[in-house]
């Protein structure tokens, strides 16, 4: 990053909150944040900070007289914010500013579930970047891109993470106050796993795992086991979305007809049982209940009547993702997220920034 318009910040680590050091000494790998000692010593050019946390604050207070930047914030997160507006130029000489948070947490999702995997040092760049904008968790999307132990084909000829790999990037997100949550596929979106032979005995259709199979239970105790292992998070996204053709395949040649609904409630009760035993909170996406109980096969159909019994058999420790990246109507969305809350949860909110129809992303 050039530095010939942005400001130096020194800091005094015996003056600063422990976490905050280090914060700014994670951030100073791409940014000019200048760790000086205690003893002080010549003044370097650029501004001096003075840090104070204060956990009764929502969100910070920022001001400057001269060099001297006084900063009070309640969360790491906050912090983080507000040095991503000083390096920004937002705060002139004699300047206040202040913002409190709408949302306790504010995250992205990164798409590496496509084609090669992101290297490492590449995303550590957006983790810093991140934490200067005040957010404070990062989805890690992967498919079945990761190394999973005994399992060759998962992550086979992309680079797939390895548990070390993504041990390397929660310790640096934890270090900048972010929460590295793993989000990957424990139903559909597994065709790159599924086209390989061994695998071919856990297929229902060409993307979707056969529900109610022994190896299949294995199979994702195994998933939900690697990602509790090994990141810090207590909550792990196992993804569940688009799954229209469920029972449509090698289930429906084996078992006859069964509705799609009640596969899909199955498989997510041995999910979300999987999490518990590993100490994990499960996260899913929400459309497929939505057009499951549909009648018109659309997405978050609006005439869907989920039944009583799925309504009170959902696990009451389960996070419904909402993903809706379609429409610009305010009302469009506020009626799907009561529709979410009449199930009994508040939804998670995902939007969207569209790269999935290019070459890349």
């Amino acid at each position: 990053m050039s530095t010939a318009t942005t400001p130096r910040l020194h800091w005094d680590s015996a003056g600063t909150p422990p976490a905050l050091r280090e914060l700014l000494r994670g951030l100073a790998v791409d940014y000019p944040f200048i760790e000086r000692p205690s003893a002080g010593g010549a003044a370097a050019p650029g501004l001096v900070l003075q840090a104070a946390h204060d956990p009764a604050l929502a969100g910070f207070v920022c001001e400057r007289q001269g060099d001297c930047v006084q900063l009070r914030y309640g969360r790491l997160s906050h912090a983080g914010r507000a040095l991503g507006a000083i390096l920004a130029g937002l705060l002139p000489d004699g300047a206040r500013l202040a913002e409190a948070p709408a949302f306790d947490t504010v995250g992205v999702l990164l798409d590496c579930g496509h084609n090669a995997t992101i290297r490492p040092e590449h995303l550590r760049g957006w983790l810093r970047r991140l934490a200067l904008l005040g957010y404070t968790t990062v989805m890690l999307y992967t498919e079945a891109g990761y190394s999973l132990p005994g399992e060759p084909c998962f992550g086979y000829m992309r680079g797939g993470w390895t548990a070390a790999a993504l041990r390397d990037l929660d310790d640096c997100a934890a270090g900048l106050g972010l929460e590295l949550v793993g989000s990957i596929q424990a139903l559909g979106h597994l065709e790159q796993v599924l086209k390989w032979t061994p695998y071919l005995p856990l297929r229902d259709t060409e993307h979707t795992l056969l529900v109610g199979d022994p190896g299949t239970a294995a199979l994702v105790e195994k998933m939900v086991a690697f990602w509790a292992e090994t990141l810090r998070s207590r909550r792990l996204h196992l993804g569940m979305d688009e799954t229209y053709d469920l029972g449509r395949g090698r289930a429906l040649d084996r078992h006859g007809h069964r509705s799609g609904l009640d596969l899909y409630t199955e498989h997510l009760g041995l999910v979300a049982d999987s999490c518990r035993r590993h100490g994990l909170r499960p996260m899913i996406w929400s459309d497929v209940l939505f057009r499951l109980a549909g009648a018109t096969g659309g997405h978050y159909d609006p005439a869907s009547q989920i039944p009583e019994a799925v309504r009170e058999g959902l696990p009451k420790d389960l996070d419904l993702v909402y993903w809706d990246y379609y429409s610009d109507s305010p009302e469009h969305y506020r009626e799907r997220i009561e529709r979410h809350r009449a199930l009994g949860c508040e939804p998670v909110m995902a939007s969207g920034v569209w790269t999935w129809p290019t070459p890349w992303h």
